[in-house]
């Protein structure tokens, strides 16, 4: 190859100035780790710095949170509805629900999940179109006791009985 082209668009939020500096640095190491290593494939060649991964893939990876360890998901819920029960727990759009209305829709599946025989690690794939809907359906699984399996809402009744089926789940229309 004689030649390289190169073609940098400053954006908004960067200057060209800025934009060239970050180009230079990946090119840079990209070079640098040709010229070290000439046979190995481009893909496996390192496009950071040392630090630069390091603050990557450690320091920004880093979102360890204490919490109480031997309180389920469930029950930490529970305590946050009951501590904050008017604040919003959920907002989609123009729709917002509250901790209390979402644990309250939640204990309501759960019990008409466990009504229906859905109990420790039983699959319960859901077709929901709202977000928000889609949100306590999770809560009320985890309530019952089922696994969560979400399944495309652009599916047909027919598709989405069939993807149930394939995975072991029953099948929860909303």
């Amino acid at each position: 190859m004689d030649n390289l082209n190169v073609c940098l668009k400053a954006t908004p939020i960067f200057s060209m100035r800025t934009e060239l500096r970050g180009c230079w640095a990946t090119s840079k190491i990209l070079l640098e780790g040709i010229v070290a290593k000439p046979q190995t494939r481009i893909s496996d060649l390192p496009l950071l710095s040392k630090s630069e991964r390091y603050q990557l893939l450690i320091e920004w990876n880093d979102t360890r949170s204490d919490y109480p360890s031997q309180s389920s998901v469930q029950a930490l819920f529970e305590e946050q509805a009951r501590t904050t029960p008017t604040a919003t727990a959920l907002m989609f759009g123009a729709e917002t629900i509250s901790y209390t209305e979402l644990n309250r829709r939640a204990n309501q599946m759960a019990h008409y999940l466990m009504d229906q025989g859905v109990g420790a690690e039983s699959r319960v794939g859901n077709l929901s179109r709202s977000l928000a809907r889609a949100d306590y359906w999770r809560v009320g699984h985890s309530e019952g006791g089922g696994a969560y399996v979400p399944l495309d809402p652009g599916l047909s009744l027919c598709a989405a009985q069939f993807h149930a089926g394939r995975r072991r789940s029953h099948l929860s229309i909303n």
